[in-house]
């Protein structure tokens, strides 16, 4: 029975890993060191504050919930005392995981993933951290496009879809799979 509820507990906590990388834009491995509790919970109260978690998970289980949320290049990472941060808005979180960094000296961001898709060394974490919000950035964008603005963009919709299909051709032809694959 005890063995049993072990498996139970460790499958939940790899559940929990998964489930909150695959719902989170920014996901970031931190280095703890020796934070106490009262420090640990201070981070999980800034970090809240900006729609963030941080999961202190044994790390061979936090790698096999990273593993199956599809982000397995941040599992090289986990050696040593470290968590997980994770959170929806990728700016902010950032932000407060360098704060934290600047309080507490054990505290440190090791590399993260954004989007799912790019692996992110601490410089660039930092960079990402002075950008405004994703989304003061695309307001700011829209209202750029509409009509009566410096851009004019006649069509709004016409001209992202163009952007988007350059961008699409570019990627293709980055991956050697060229632009003919693109449908017009």
């Amino acid at each position: 029975m005890a063995l049993r509820m072990q498996r139970m507990r460790k499958d939940f906590l790899i559940s929990r890993v998964r489930r909150q990388v695959e719902q989170s834009a920014l996901v970031a491995v931190v280095n703890v060191g020796n934070i106490g509790t009262s420090q640990s919970e201070q981070v999980r109260r800034t970090l809240a504050a900006v729609g963030g978690q941080v999961l202190f998970t044994k790390n061979s289980l936090a790698a096999k919930g990273l593993e199956a949320a599809g982000a397995a290049d941040l599992v090289p990472l986990l050696k040593g005392p470290t968590a997980i941060a994770t959170g929806p808005a990728e700016v902010p979180l950032a932000k407060e995981l360098l704060t934290l960094s600047t309080l507490f000296p054990d505290f440190f961001v090791i590399g993260a993933l954004l989007n799912k898709r790019r692996v992110l060394e601490f410089m660039e974490v930092e960079r990402l951290s002075k950008l405004p919000a994703s989304d003061v950035i695309h307001s700011q964008l829209v209202a750029q496009m509409l009509p009566g603005s410096s851009l004019q963009v006649p069509n709004v919709a016409a001209y992202l879809i163009g952007v988007l299909h350059m961008h699409v051709e570019a990627q293709q032809a980055a991956s050697g799979g060229g632009a003919e694959a693109v449908s017009k």
